[in-house]
């Protein structure tokens, strides 16, 4: 019986405990990017880039590729969640504009049967790179000195390492 006691008082204390992990002044809403205005598209986009100036990104980047055994297991999900809400409070702790920032994600169903020019690449992410410029994005808002890669392994010749430009190489034969 005195367990089942405790148990009521934790579920008492919870149900009136905050729930927030952190102390937040909004909630965490995500959108798809294809809802989204222009200005809060560019909200991302601005918040992404101010990541890889002041090296937040390199860490989530880093982190990510040092998990890389997590995409052939159960934690799959689990881990790429944990990754964007990171991402996410990254950019919420740029602060002013980005206090109630929410990453957005990508509703791919959308694009399915139209891989060669999906809808993603006209809402501000950037669009295939360009094979004459080694798959180099032409897209300003994806170049240096806006962003860019510090992958090494994605420098090419002539590209000063570790600051290589981003590549985007869409596959012909992939269908969503």
């Amino acid at each position: 019986m005195q367990p089942l006691i405790w148990v009521l008082v934790f579920l008492a204390w919870v149900s009136h405990a905050d729930t927030k992990y952190r102390d937040e002044e909004c909630p965490r809403i995500r959108h798809p990017l294809h809802a989204l205005t222009e200005d809060e598209r560019m909200l991302f986009v601005r918040g992404y880039q101010a990541l890889r100036k002041n090296g937040k990104l390199k860490v989530l980047s880093d982190t990510h590729a040092a998990n890389i055994a997590e995409h052939k297991g159960a934690s799959f999900f689990a881990f790429h969640a944990y990754i964007i809400w990171e991402a996410e409070t990254a950019i919420r702790e740029l602060g002013d504009e980005f206090a109630c920032f929410s990453m957005p994600y990508w509703d791919y169903t959308l694009d399915a049967g139209k891989e060669a020019d999906p809808l993603i690449f006209h809402l501000n992410v950037g669009a295939d790179g360009d094979p004459e410029k080694n798959y180099c994005m032409s897209d300003p808002l994806w170049q240096k000195p806006n962003y860019w890669s510090t992958d090494g392994d994605t420098c090419l010749e002539g590209e000063e390492r570790p600051i290589c430009c981003l590549k985007r190489s869409v596959s012909t034969t992939q269908v969503l």
